[in-house]
């Protein structure tokens, strides 16, 4: 790895785990990011009013991300559904070949399901994914096993999931939920719930501007600031987990093996699609809200098992992918040559 570009918006900040992970610079690159309104719904007009406002920004990671090709001169860019690398290709080719990396890419593949949702948001998400997966290969990350589509170029691989989360398997189940949020604006939903089920233990994680470490609201309510290793040591041990529907922290915690319950963000048309996605896995049960009792009986199972087997596959597949990405820009090899993960691995004798 030469380099690492990672796109924010100017309101927020990488996690310690993210910007202390690499043995290379991190580049930070002005980034478009979805405006919610009261910190729980999807507004798409302050979204896109948001977007003309920064424009000059994005110009300016566009050239930044030029640039940073320039200097390093790299064999492949790996590209998890930035943007900016969409817009440069706008211009003057960057040269180099790009693998476009995320579950977004399951939209084009017949096994993803359908979902009554908006048409204009489902419209809406497709463009942006044509836009950011541009001139590029397309590694879908799936929570189920799925053919390749060659011709499309469309790869299908597990989640890439962190060494931190694989070392944590096996440890005996505690009492208490484990809650992720991706907006603050749903904590009232969680104290709610509490109010009629004070006796069971809540961990509750989010990211709010200026909220402490840790808020201890009781004996059995906590909240925590948005922590990657605290919050996955509390998934270990946790009996249960309830998140928006995030592609990652539903797969975090099917691999750990605990029952989900997958709540989409309103008005959030890939959340709504996600749970969709992982509740046909059979790994999430979807919920228009946190309704939390559901958790309280669940268990894992069998497909539970499918979802770990399928992720051990994870390395092996995504080689597969880098390979075949580059090769197939210089070399212009045909799609169906796509190999195989064996093939990868070395044999002995050789």
């Amino acid at each position: 790895m030469v380099g690492v570009l990672a796109g924010l918006p100017p309101s927020r900040s990488w996690p310690a785990y993210f910007e202390h992970g690499f043995d290379v610079p991190v580049t930070r690159l002005v980034s478009p990011a979805m405006t919610y309104r009261s910190g729980r719904s999807f507004d798409l007009p302050a979204t896109l009013w948001s977007l003309v406002r920064q424009a000059g920004a994005f110009r300016r990671s566009v050239a930044t991300l030029r640039d940073a090709v320039r200097r390093t001169q790299p064999d492949l860019i790996v590209n998890f559904l930035e943007p900016i690398v969409g817009l440069a290709g706008l211009g003057a080719d960057l040269g180099v070949p790009v693998l476009s990396v995320g579950h977004h890419f399951m939209l084009r593949h017949p096994a993803f399901p359908t979902a009554t949702v908006s048409g204009l948001q489902t419209f809406g998400l497709h463009r942006y994914v044509d836009f950011a997966g541009r001139n590029s290969v397309h590694y879908g990350l799936s929570f189920y096993e799925a053919g390749d589509l060659p011709a499309a170029e469309l790869l299908v691989g597990p989640p890439l999931l962190r060494d931190e989360l694989l070392a944590l398997a096996g440890q005996p189940a505690g009492d208490h939920l484990l809650v992720y949020l991706l907006n603050a604006g749903y904590r009232s939903d969680i104290e709610r719930w509490h109010r009629r089920r004070p006796e069971v233990p809540l961990h509750v994680f989010y990211d709010r501007a200026g909220a402490p470490e840790e808020e201890a609201v009781d004996s059995t309510l906590t909240f925590h600031r948005l922590n990657a290793g605290k919050f996955l040591r509390f998934m270990a041990t946790a009996r249960g987990v309830a998140c928006t529907a995030g592609f990652e922290s539903v797969c975090e915690a099917a691999w750990l093996g605990k029952p989900v319950l997958a709540v989409p963000v309103q008005n959030h048309v890939e959340q709504q699609l996600n749970a969709v996605d992982a509740e046909d896995a059979g790994i999430a049960t979807g919920a228009g809200s946190f309704e939390l009792d559901r958790l309280l009986e669940a268990t894992s199972g069998h497909a539970h098992e499918r979802f770990q087997a399928w992720v051990a596959q994870s390395d092996l597949r995504f080689l597969r992918a880098i390979h075949y990405t580059v090769s197939s820009r210089r070399n212009r090899i045909s799609p169906a040559a796509v190999p195989t993960p064996e093939s990868l691995v070395p044999q002995s004798g050789r």
